[in-house]
């Protein structure tokens, strides 16, 4: 348990440096910072035992970044989002289908690589913050939501993700962007290994 203390405070360690080396590029670049907003699906699960790992939740995300430009072809770009991940979880003899649902504030810290002028790579880390939790469960047409405080009390209250992508640019602005988490962080707060994964599918503009 204290190995696991001791990673989350160098994850937390380390996005303090990678903002801070953000906002002192952006305070060098100010005249080549753009700003924008981002919304789409998000599809995610956990990696853990007893569950389908090839099975999805559709999730949602929303907020805003910040393209600084550092030289012709590369740029930095982090962000502010509200996401919302989980999975479905297999109960024996449930009647229904159970899944959990979480909300984070996730901080992706992104390193853009142009490839051409529609196309580009995105590759980064990503701190995140749990807000909060509830456990779904949907029996025939019933849907009850728990979201009392000992479901949020089984997760830890930081992830850290490592992030690759790919993205187009359409013009005026519009851009669609795929991005791939992968957890490094256990989320679990009472046992056990669970690690978050999962794709957003984003619509951005930037003014």
């Amino acid at each position: 348990m204290k190995v696991c203390f001791n990673l989350f405070d160098i994850m937390k360690n380390l996005s303090v440096l990678l903002i801070l080396f953000i906002i002192f590029t952006s305070s060098l670049n100010a005249q080549d910072t753009r700003f924008g907003i981002r919304l789409g699906p998000s599809f995610t699960t956990v990696d853990r035992e007893f569950i389908d790992r090839n099975s999805y939740i559709v999730g949602y995300h929303a907020g805003g970044y910040v393209n600084i430009r550092i030289s012709e072809n590369m740029s930095v770009e982090p962000g502010l989002q509200w996401a919302t991940k989980g999975s479905p979880i297999i109960f024996f003899g449930s009647p229904g289908k159970v899944r959990y649902r979480n909300s984070y504030l996730d901080i992706p810290l992104l390193l853009k690589l142009d490839a051409s002028k529609s196309v580009f790579f995105l590759i980064g880390a990503q701190p995140s913050f749990l807000l909060n939790s509830a456990m779904i469960i949907r029996v025939d047409e019933g849907k009850t939501v728990d979201k009392s405080k000992s479901i949020k009390d089984s997760y830890n209250d930081f992830d850290f993700a490592g992030l690759i992508g790919l993205g187009f640019n359409l013009g005026l602005g519009i851009n669609l962007q795929l991005n791939y988490e992968h957890g490094l962080a256990n989320i679990r707060a009472d046992g056990g290994s669970n690690y978050n994964r999962g794709f957003k599918f984003s619509l951005g503009k930037t003014f």
